[in-house]
């Protein structure tokens, strides 16, 4: 998965920031939900962290959608059926290739 570079600014100070686009996507879909910019949202986590950044911002992605997750939603994205890719993008990806070829 490709990174992209971004210029953000953290508690005043100009920086930049190395993150898969996901990530990316996943933290302005964050910001559109919580009402908040993505420099406040970045800040913020910068407040409450001691090591480094992009691998925080990674864990709270993680940790804001598995918060947000419930049995219904699981169950109307088909998850729990076995096969875990479905229903989240991945169908298509070379990664779910790699997985049947695995498998075999």
């Amino acid at each position: 998965m490709s990174t992209r570079l971004k210029n953000i600014v953290v508690n005043g100070k100009r920086t930049s920031m190395r993150l898969e686009g996901f990530f990316w996507d996943a933290l302005d879909e964050i910001c559109q939900i919580e009402d908040t910019t993505r420099d406040k949202l970045l800040s913020d986590l910068d407040l409450r962290i001691t090591d480094n950044l992009t691998s925080a911002v990674r864990v709270f992605v993680a940790e804001y959608f598995r918060g947000a997750a419930t049995d219904c939603g699981h169950e109307r994205a088909g998850h729990g059926s076995g096969a875990a890719l479905i229903g989240c993008g991945m169908e298509k990806s070379s990664y779910t290739s790699a997985l049947v070829d695995i498998a075999a």
